[in-house]
């Protein structure tokens, strides 16, 4: 990989293949990275983004033969949104699709506190993680799922990479 990046005059592909032998050898050094989840950034990115921002968690390979489509709304911000999976691809839509089959309804703040960890009464051995906090709303009545089912929604998010503070690795052995 190193031999090849060092071969290339193009920044993006120069810089992948180079990031990627770092990776692999285990001396890649991510304390330089941007920390997305801090609570003042998250809470001033628009709900199009974070939901956006799903589609690069996405496990393509996972996904080849799937099709599914899941849909947000927040009524406090009178937002909809979805995101869909076929074939290896997840799509951004800017408006809750007609077809969704898991469609999940929550205010933003709810979303937030999800997102950053602040949902009480969640997490397992003291292990926090959103997909515990998603469960703790719906148990409180601060999320709900209009349409589909408590399965369908753990289906559709098991294509995910978990949402968590470890970096997403570029490049698989």
């Amino acid at each position: 990989m190193r031999q090849i990046g060092y071969g290339l005059t193009n920044n993006n592909w120069r810089n992948w293949y180079l990031t990627s032998a770092l990776e692999l050898d285990g001396t890649i050094d991510h304390s330089k990275g941007v920390e997305l989840s801090a609570p003042d950034l998250l809470r001033a990115f628009p709900t199009s983004e974070l939901i956006n921002g799903l589609r690069f968690r996405l496990m393509a390979e996972k996904t080849l033969d799937v099709n599914m489509t899941f849909g947000v709304r927040l009524p406090d911000r009178n937002e909809e949104f979805g995101l869909e999976i076929r074939r290896g691809v997840a799509q951004f839509h800017n408006s809750l699709p007609k077809n969704s089959d898991v469609v999940l309804e929550l205010n933003r703040t709810t979303l937030e506190d999800v997102l950053l960890g602040e949902v009480e009464g969640a997490g397992i051995d003291g292990v926090y993680t959103p997909q515990a906090g998603l469960v703790a709303s719906f148990q409180s009545g601060k999320a709900k799922l209009t349409k589909g089912t408590p399965e369908d929604f753990q289906k559709f998010f098991s294509y995910f990479e978990p949402l968590n503070k470890e970096p997403i690795p570029l490049t698989i052995r």
